[in-house]
């Protein structure tokens, strides 16, 4: 097995995840914005150099438990970066969400691009479902985001922070990767990653 697959544990199914890459100015103010909201309460994860959590953009996951699966996603993933061009996304709206009153309270950061986001995240499911073994809910409907913390309980200091913030930096999207995933969003360490390659003129 090659050495980017050796936590890849033969037998046993492991959670994938394809991203979008996020570009400076935005993941500084994703680090800002983490930073500031674990000093109001304490969140699941930290963003940092010693840190395996950071910004990105979730398009596709699924499971693999097999050396051939994972390399399958790579190619069909190398493939589809050199249909798209980089483009720019400007961030929207700061807001939490949960799957029920008693759930953990995520932080997300959404985008004006959403229809777009759409158009390839449904591209890739349509490319990639053949491939993995499906994570059980349907990623591709929900609204593209980053997810900037996850908290167990909130406070009015972190209600003020989120509300204090209305504009956000835009961010080029150049570089589509994948990595290996764990609980609460966590992207264990990248595995690959490929540039967008697609000339922006005809």
């Amino acid at each position: 097995m090659s050495g980017e697959l050796i936590g890849l544990l033969n037998g046993e199914k492991t959670k994938i995840n394809v991203f979008f890459t996020v570009t400076e100015p935005l993941n500084s103010f994703c680090h800002k914005i983490n930073n500031e909201a674990n000093k109001c309460v304490s969140g699941f994860w930290n963003f940092g150099n010693n840190s395996v959590y950071f910004p990105h953009i979730s398009l596709f996951m699924g499971f693999v438990d097999s050396e051939e699966q994972l390399l399958n996603v790579f190619k069909t993933v190398s493939d589809f970066s050199k249909t798209i061009a980089p483009f720019k996304i400007d961030p929207m709206a700061l807001y939490f969400k949960s799957v029920s009153e008693k759930s953990s309270k995520y932080l997300f950061l959404d985008f004006l691009q959403n229809d777009y986001m759409y158009e390839i995240k449904n591209t890739l499911d349509e490319l990639l479902q053949k491939d993995v073994f499906p994570i059980g809910w349907d990623i591709k409907s929900e609204r593209t985001h980053i997810s900037l913390g996850c908290f167990k309980h909130l406070n009015t200091k972190i209600n003020n922070l989120v509300e204090s913030y209305r504009q956000f930096p835009s961010c080029e999207i150049n570089q589509i990767g994948i990595s290996f995933m764990g609980k609460h969003g966590v992207l264990i360490g990248t595995i690959k990653t490929y540039n967008l390659e697609k000339s922006k003129t005809l």
